[in-house]
């Protein structure tokens, strides 16, 4: 997005001028919904005006509550004149109707007139501001200090509020002033009042008076440019209203009251040095805000109130007071806060801002690209914060985890809104919200115009431009666009900072909100004021032009968003909630809101059984990751002593992940409740530990009211999302403490924890002697302690770590404890405990007690009752707002029975109500006494309760029927929970156990499992209609978790979590205690059949059935893994987005990562080596910088470097550099060596005339093969010697591999000297010589094999002789007799032979690239394989003939040499593709055949197979043991692997894959990378350590691991673990250009529509004819005299090898030269957009296979000896045999 330079263009109108023609009267149409609507509280309506001969343009929506009235300002054209003018348009409504009550126009149809805001004055009278010009409304405004404006006046004006007439008989308002009218015109944009009769304007000021002719004929100068002034800047204005105001001279009387102007106070931009205009300056809008604590019924005062001030919002390029500190030449927002009283910035040292802890003013809000501020709202019961909405390039900081679903260019701007500290103005959190264009890569628009708080919501409004579909977070879908520009609106629960849902509203035209002002609350409903050219709720006529607008006002239900849906897109019906059913056989369509979404949560039924023995404690869901986490108490591991432990389970896939175990041999240890913390996206799960010296957390520090000769300690322990114990805390204020409930703050990082405490520790003889594995979870036993009191903690989490230490780190610091206790010490038992009220202000315990006290009530008997306590959450004390509200209240039967409180839960979209959950034995009111259930029965009831004044609502009691055979029942309800229903009302879950066989009365299964079941109840909020009941159990014992077994889904979906002794998800019963979770529908309770085992079954409708649980043993039950928290490797990669880049991804602590630099020239990979021994990685490469150390002087050459890191610190062990300044060096491969019991380091690389060791050589050659020879001598390493190979005037090493003493080279040679196209035509600054890099000489190239053997005459370092210490033992050339190139690219020694490969067009059956494969023995370099039935070479093809490329090889040490690997990339085979995948094969060694291939299935950056993308696999590494095969590659041009969770990082990535070994199936795959082009070295980019993990090593020009603003290329290495492939996530530093054109060394030349340019390759085709037929005549005559020198190669690894110059690629294409990143040594296209879409991924599909090339069909021939296959040679030569072959000549 590029800004006007002047002002924000996105503000800029999209109309077109219209034809005038007359019409004198306003017309209205109104529609309100009552055809096939479901009956909801509010009906909904919808307001179109016109038609109009002229446009309407919206300016404000102000409702008034003592009235029911909506009042709107804007500005219409009459259209009844020569040459018209706006006038300002009033209109008022009444809200119930939308009936249109009174319209006015003021102003003169021949002058301009308009009103921009408004608002209601201490005694009800209307405060209009606008703009007037003279012989407009302006004449009836009375000037002020100064003379009026020739051109354009700002206005104040007072009107009656009923009929919209001027209240003073001579005046209708004030004139703005300025310092001179005629210069600096006001133009008002937003105005706010107080009750004691002060009244303030915000406007914009030209800077002078030039004129700004509009291009529409009808100008909406409410949103457009101003019409004079060619800058602007802010002005605040405050006028006095009332009774005291007569004395002011230059006032104005309205009739009692009086209005004068205080003052105006300007705050103009700083011209810049080169006298240009300032920049202009944007106001979004104006808030008093109050840091004075809201009291609730408090009377209203009318005395001005000191600790008020003002805040101003807006967004501008320039610079000065009241604008923030800008940095750049961006458009930023400010925010600058205004003394009201003066109009001068707030004094940082008055008594206000003291008060309110205010250190900034004047702040500058932004981030490196344009933002702006577009409007702000108050939370009336949060004096500390305020809300900013608007739009940005960027993504601020602080932003929840937004950034789901599809991904949009960089460029595009997001709305956004954030909530701002008054203390230091800087962003609480931020929430984007962003589109995605029909086209996705073009750039989306969504800006957020205006914000609204009510109660424990904030609704954001916004427009969305030009096509683009706004993404719904809250249901993970993307909403379908309208037409031209549409409305958007969404709602966020304050509590959880959660979305709960987004509407996008719009015609086939163009809709928009009012710029500032466009909602207001009217109790249930939002009204929207915009504005619109479209068919919203009236039918326009087909000659209305587009740019008459109409005015639009739209009733949104807060519920869901409900709302009039216009006309033409479903009839007249409303847009229902997301779960309402639709009986409109039309619904189902395009336009819908709730239709045509992707990645809606389903339900599926989903249930789990986990073998214990294991008891449950608590639950919590998690909706980001449809993911349930839980706790209890655990025997695993054959533990004798009980143990904590959590664990996850997905929803998604049915599968529970693993569990963790916390605790110790010496020590009885359970965990009893969990709590979910939205801000961190962790867990706290409470429990405790009986041994204070031996149990777990017993090193931790002693909290600051630790008991004395503490017995059980209670445990909080913090967990990541996948349920990994990362840190903790203790609970030590009592002698005996035992946590049975935690609640997190919604938005500050506390956790508040309710124990039962005691003050003894004597053990009981309660605990059961036969039971070999108690239950000490809350629904168990506890050893010690009696009479029990309440005890409440809070605790602040000071560290959040992202690896878990060992031990674990306390976490968790104390803030408050408080003991709540009866007076007779009779004991009290708490049970549940949560955060209720606006803004999470009150914290409610509640439980249940025999005994009496000032917080508990009396006991009027001897009975148990409930208790429900509020709690204040700052210090823990006793909680009351007004005098009738109640702190606490006691719960009783009528009978005084007994009673028990088992749990609560609150409404989150109301928390002003709680609802409290139990069982009784008292009498229900409902029945009479001879319907009353049976002397001694214990049934389930539900209360709900007012929070403030704790009286009951309503209550319902659940009955049942005794079991068989029983007198007695007994149920009780331990968990609540509320979702949203139907309607506006809500629906209620009520969970618990029923005991002993009973059967709930009017349960869908009519009866009993057996033994103990659940049950869960769905009802409706009115306390009397019950939905469904459901009885769940086994024939044994199943129960409820007693401390949150319960929760919902983010569908309202309930979630049950349980225990069993039955066949509850198994085919028998385990014989222990088992968990069990499952989940059931909303609509009628359908869940997972019980007994089932695999295959599983559905109870009830709507379901589907599931995969059955992972079932190794065979005992029909789940399998889990059982984990110690502190293991040093880790699974964690289950985690949605585990690959690298998520906040709670768990590395392993031997899992680094490093990037290098700065330094002052780039570096680039070429190889790496790994040394078992010294557990160290070995690398080269090139470099044009210092390398081992910060360089501040670039070299004018590369240079070879070398380097040793040891791992697993990654830390240089050795670093240095080889070469001349009078020649190029580039190092690209290197082995180890051992040669007369010393270590040493063979490197393969090369050099030019008068470069590094060519003074060996008699002669002078363009470029040598280089190979170094480095010698370690007391652990550093010099060299020594090596060789320059000179028998070619070109040759480049591709490959080298060791033996001991004995080295084998693989490289390219070439006859030709001319500079290639490559270098030629790219930037030469840096040009990467490596392997992959760009070649500087030669056209054709061969390749030879060689061995050297290491013979050094001189070990001592530093002598400064280079010896030639790398003797050569044999050299052999190889070409193939049809004269087709083979692109060598990699060579590994198997047992005695060398296997070199690469690829070619010399297969027999096409001219498509194959990979090739050739044995080779290391005696002699000729061809192996002479035995019957052994190949020596063959060929690696797709059997439909695509293109194939061989990359790499890897050998298995362990295995029978009979073996290896390859890994490159395949033309995909799916229908209408267009990509290159990855590719690896096992091949047999005797036959090289495949003995199984797979591929790497790539998608573009899209999504879509039929655009170019490719994924390569570059190295490949074996895992000792059988345990698998790494590859690793490149993903280009921001496409992705076609594996679940993996993303792009945005432009050229890095993939690593762990491979079985026995079938090639995927373990697991990371993709990942910087922001920028990230490259795998292509010798050895991948290595397996002594830990079994992988190392890579490559090179990167982005913010890998450290932050690289120069975007120099540096090196970096990865260590991924092997279980899971968890790596250290990279940084993300700010995105880059993205680029998603076709890679063009797979694909040649592509233009814009992504096809092959035809022409330039017919006419290339025509031009290599030519020159073929050429070379093929000299080659054939060169032949006779000089064998050696008549091949043609390729060097595989540089796929840009044939460029411009018309040579041919590997894949096949002719193309011109590459400009972009070759300048930097980059094979490929810069690319960047992410992509979200899933494409079905199936590896097992039959990709390619090998064609083995007979022997006789190639050519063996030794240097020395050419007579060995003369026959055969000539027979192939004489071209009497078509089938080509190959040679070593």
């Amino acid at each position: 997005m590029v800004y006007n330079p002047v002002y924000p263009q996105p503000f800029k109108r999209r109309m077109v001028a219209a034809s005038s023609s007359l019409l004198a009267i306003v017309a209205l149409s109104s529609i309100a919904s009552t055809t096939g609507a479901p009956v909801v509280e509010t009906p909904l309506f919808g307001f179109q005006t016109g038609p109009l001969e002229g446009p309407l343009y919206a300016g404000e929506l102000f409702y008034d509550d003592s009235t029911d009235k909506i009042y709107i300002s804007g500005e219409i054209y009459q259209a009844n004149s020569q040459a018209p003018e706006s006038e300002c348009l009033l209109m008022t409504f009444d809200r119930n109707t939308l009936d249109l009550i009174k319209s006015k126009a003021y102003g003169n149809p021949n002058t301009l007139d308009f009103c921009s805001s408004m608002t209601l004055s201490s005694d009800n009278h209307l405060m209009v501001v606008g703009n007037s010009a003279p012989g407009g409304w302006s004449d009836q405004f009375k000037l002020t200090n100064t003379n009026g404006s020739n051109k354009l006046n700002g206005f104040m004006a007072v009107l009656n509020k009923d009929d919209l007439s001027a209240v003073s008989s001579t005046h209708s308002g004030l004139m703005m002033e300025t310092a001179d009218l005629n210069t600096n015109i006001p133009y008002p944009r937003d105005i706010l009042s107080d009750d004691n009769g002060n009244v303030w304007v915000v406007s914009l000021t030209s800077t002078d008076s030039n004129a700004n002719p509009s291009e529409s004929a009808f100008a909406d100068w409410l949103t457009e440019d101003i019409q004079y002034g060619s800058s602007t800047y802010m002005t605040i204005t405050k006028f006095s209203y009332g009774t005291s105001a007569g004395h002011s001279i230059s006032g104005i009387s309205t009739g009692s009251n009086h209005l004068s102007m205080d003052f105006t106070k300007e705050y103009p931009v700083d011209t810049p040095s080169d006298g240009t205009v300032p920049p202009r300056v944007f106001v979004g809008g104006l808030l008093l805000k109050d840091i004075a604590p809201v009291t609730v019924n408090a009377a209203a005062s009318t005395e001005d109130k000191e600790t008020e001030f003002l805040v101003v919002a807006g967004s501008t390029r320039g610079k000065g007071t009241g604008y923030g500190q800008s940095q750049g030449t961006d458009e930023d927002g400010f925010l600058t806060l205004i003394d009201k009283t003066t109009g001068n910035l707030l004094d940082l040292t008055s008594p206000v801002a003291v008060a309110a802890g205010i250190t900034t003013n004047n702040a500058r809000i932004g981030t490196y690209a344009d933002d702006i501020i577009t409007g702000l709202c108050n939370d009336p019961n949060d004096p500390d914060s305020f809300f900013i909405v608007g739009a940005t390039q960027a993504r601020f900081g602080d932003a929840l985890q937004d950034d789901a679903g599809p991904n949009i260019p960089e460029t595009s701007l997001r709305g956004f809104i954030s909530k701002i500290s008054l203390t230091d103005l800087k962003a609480k959190w931020t929430r984007h919200f962003k589109a995605v264009q029909p086209n996705p890569s073009q750039v989306s628009e969504v800006y957020a115009m205006d914000c609204l708080v009510d109660d424990d919501q904030i609704f954001v409004s916004g427009n969305v431009e030009s096509g683009g579909s706004v993404y719904d977070v809250s249901k993970d879908r993307q909403l379908p666009a309208k037409g031209g520009s549409d409305m958007w609106f969404a709602a966020m629960d304050l509590f959880t900072l959660e979305v709960d849902w987004v509407r996008q509203i719009g015609t086939v035209k163009d809709d928009r909100l009012a710029e500032h002002g466009s909602m207001d609350m009217t109790e249930d409903l939002l009204m929207v004021l915009g504005e619109t050219n479209g068919n919203f709720y009236r039918e326009r006529a087909a000659d209305e032009k587009d740019a008459s607008t109409d005015i639009v006002l739209i009733a949104l239900g807060t519920d869901t968003g409900r709302h009039k849906h216009p006309i033409g897109q479903k009839g007249d019906q409303i847009i229902k909630a997301p779960d309402e059913e639709d009986e409109d056989d039309d619904w189902n369509n395009a336009d819908d809101d709730d239709d045509s979404v992707v990645g809606q949560i389903k339900w599926e039924p989903r249930g789990a059984q986990l073998k214990g023995p294991l008891y449950a404690g608590g639950m919590v869901y998690d909706s980001e990751k449809h993911m349930v986490e839980f706790t209890g108490g655990s025997y695993l591991e054959e533990n004798n002593k009980s143990m904590c432990f959590t664990g996850t389970w997905d929803l998604t896939t049915g599968q529970v992940n693993k569990i963790y175990l916390a605790g110790t041999d010496f020590s009885e240890e359970a965990c009893n409740a969990i709590a979910w913390s939205p801000t961190d996206n962790l867990a706290y799960s409470v429990g405790f530990t009986e041994s204070t010296d031996q149990g777990f957390f017993d090193y931790m520090t002693a909290g600051a009211d630790r008991a004395d000769n503490v017995k059980v300690m209670g445990t909080i322990l913090q967990t990541n999302a996948n349920g990994r114990p990362v840190g903790g805390g203790i609970i030590d204020q009592e002698v005996v403490q035992y946590p049975v409930a935690a609640v997190t703050h919604p938005t500050e990082d506390y956790i508040f924890v309710a124990s039962s405490a005691s003050t003894n520790s004597t053990e009981h003889g309660n605990m059961p002697a036969a039971v070999a594995h108690p239950d000490l979870t809350t629904g168990g036993t506890r050893r010690f302690g009696d009479k029990f009191f309440v005890g409440v903690s809070r605790y602040q989490v000071i560290q959040k770590p992202k690896t878990p230490a060992e031990p674990l780190s306390q976490t968790l610091e104390e803030s408050w404890y408080k003991a709540y206790n009866v007076g007779d010490h009779a004991g009290v038992a708490v049970t549940g405990m949560a955060m209720a009220g606006a803004g999470a202000n009150t914290l409610v315990a509640v439980g249940s007690t025999k005994g009496s006290g000032l917080l508990f009530g009396k006991n009027t008997g001897d009975d148990f009752d409930g208790f429900v306590l509020k709690i204040n959450p700052e210090n823990g004390e006793g909680l009351t707002f007004q005098p009738e509200d109640k702190a606490s209240t006691r719960v009783d039967s009528s009978d005084h029975k007994d009673d028990w409180i088992n749990n609560i839960c609150v409404d989150k979209f109301n928390p002003d109500f709680i609802y409290i959950v139990g069982g009784t034995k008292g009498k229900i009111r409902s029945l009479d006494d001879e319907h009353q259930l049976p002397e001694g029965d214990i049934h389930a009831w539900i209360a709900k309760m007012s929070l403030d004044t704790l009286d009951v609502t309503w209550v319902k009691h659940f009955t049942m029927q005794a079991g068989p055979g029983a007198t007695i029942a007994e149920a009780s309800a331990f968990a609540c929970s509320i979702a949203p229903g139907e309607d506006t009302n809500s629906v209620v879950y009520i969970a618990g156990t029923i005991l002993g066989g009973a059967v709930m009365d009017n349960a869908i299964e009519g009866q009993s499992g057996g033994g103990d079941d659940m049950f869960i109840i769905q009802m409706d909020d009115d306390g009397q209609t019950v939905n469904w009941i459901r009885q769940v159990g086994t024939a044994d014992d199943d129960r409820l978790a007693a401390s949150g077994g319960l929760d919902i889904d983010a569908e309202g979906n309930a979630i049950l979590y349980g225990e069993t002794t039955g066949a509850f998800y198994s085919t028998t019963a385990s014989g222990t205690n088992d968990i069990v979770a499952f989940t059931m529908q909303k609509k009628d309770g359908a869940y997972y059949g019980l007994g089932t085992g695999a295959p599983p079954i559905t109870i009830g409708s709507g379901g589907t059935t599931v995969p059955p649980p992972v079932d190794l043993d065979g005992d029909g039950m789940e399998d889990v893994k059982v984990v110690d928290p502190n293991e040093k490797s880790d699974d964690d990669h289950l985690d949605d987005d585990a690959h690298g880049n998520d906040d709670d991804n768990i590395v392993p602590d031997n899992i680094l990562a490093v990037q290098t630099g700065p330094d002052s020239g780039p570096t680039y990979a070429g190889g790496m080596a790994y040394d078992e021994w010294t557990n160290s990685i070995y690398l080269t490469g090139a470099t044009y910088g210092s390398f081992t150390k910060p360089g501040s002087d670039k070299r004018d050459s590369s240079y070879c470097f070398f380097g040793v890191m040891t791992l697993p610190s990654l830390e240089w062990k050795d670093r240095e550099t080889f070469g001349t300044n009078s020649a190029v060096e580039a190092c690209s491969a290197l082995a180890l060596t051992k040669n007369d019991n010393k270590s040493g380091v063979a490197i393969a690389g090369s050099t030019e005339a008068n470069g590094l060791l060519t003074s060996q050589s008699e002669k002078t050659d363009t470029q040598y093969e280089m190979l170094l020879d480095l010698l370690d001598v007391n652990d550093a390493y010099g060299l020594v010697g090596g060789q320059a190979v000179d028998d070619e005037v070109i040759q480049f090493p591709a490959a080298i591999v060791s033996s001991g003493d004995t080295i084998y080279v693989a490289s390219m040679f070439s006859t030709d000297e001319r500079i290639t196209a490559d270098y030629d035509k790219a930037s030469q600054e840096y040009p990467n010589f490596t392997t992959g890099g760009i070649e500087k000489y030669g056209s054709q190239y061969g390749v030879a094999v060689e061995q050297f053997k290491i013979q050094r005459e001189d070990t001592t370092l530093g002598s400064g002789i280079m010896q030639k210490s790398f003797v050569r033992q044999w050299r052999r050339p190889f070409e193939t007799t049809a004269m087709s190139s083979v692109f060598v690219s990699g060579m590994i020694a198997v047992g005695n032979e060398l296997i070199v490969v690469g690829s070619t067009r010399a297969s027999p059956k096409g001219n498509d690239m194959d990979g090739i494969m050739a044995r080779v023995n290391t005696a002699d370099g000729n061809f192996v394989g002479t035995l019957e039935g052994d190949n020596s070479v063959a060929y690696f093809e797709s059997a439909d003939g695509a293109d194939d490329w061989i990359m790499n090889a890897c050998a298995d040490s362990e295995s029978a040499h009979d073996h290896f690997y390859v890994v490159g990339a395949t033309a995909s085979k799916a229908q209408d593709a267009n990509t290159i995948n990855a590719m690896i094969a096992k091949i047999s060694l005797d036959n090289l055949t495949p003995i199984w291939t797979k591929e790497l299935e790539v998608l573009h950056a899209s999504g879509d197979i039929t655009k170019h993308a490719a994924a390569v696999g570059l190295g490949c590494d074996v895992i000792p043991g059988n345990h698998g095969i790494y590859i690793a590659g490149t993903v280009e041009n921001g496409a992705r692997l076609n594996y679940p969770s993996t993303q792009s990082a945005g432009r050229d990535d890095i993939f690593v894959a762990k491979i079985d070994p026995t079938d090639g199936r995927t373990i697991w795959l990371d993709q990942f990378g910087s922001n920028g082009d990230d490259r795998l070295a292509r010798a050895g980019g991948v290595k397996v350590n002594q830990n079994g993990n992988a190392v890579v090593y490559g090179d990167t020009n982005g913010d890998f691991y450290r932050w690289n603003p120069e975007h120099s290329r540096d090196l970096f290495v990865v260590v991924m673990d092997q279980k899971s492939g968890a790596f250290q996530k990279p940084l993300v530093g700010a995105t880059w250009p993205p680029d998603t054109s076709a890679p063009r060394e797979w694909f040649g030349v592509i233009n814009l529509e992504g096809n092959t340019n035809t022409i330039a390759i017919v006419v290339s085709l025509l031009v290599i004819l030519c020159v073929v037929i050429g070379v093929l005549c000299l080659r054939n005559k060169k032949k006779k005299s000089e064998s050696q020198k008549t091949s043609i190669f390729a060097y595989l690894q540089r796929f840009d090898v044939e460029d411009i110059d018309l040579r041919r690629s590997p894949p096949g294409g002719w193309h011109g030269t590459y400009l972009n990143k070759l300048a930097y040594g980059i094979n490929g296209a810069e690319s960047g957009s992410r992509d979200h879409l899933n494409h079905s991924y199936d590896e097992s599909r039959p990709l390619t296979h090998s064609s083995v090339v007979s022997d006789s069909l190639f050519m063996d021939q030794d240097i020395d000896t050419p007579a060995s296959y003369d026959n055969l040679q000539r027979h192939y030569r004489d071209g009497s045999e078509s089938r080509p072959g190959m040679e070593i000549i």
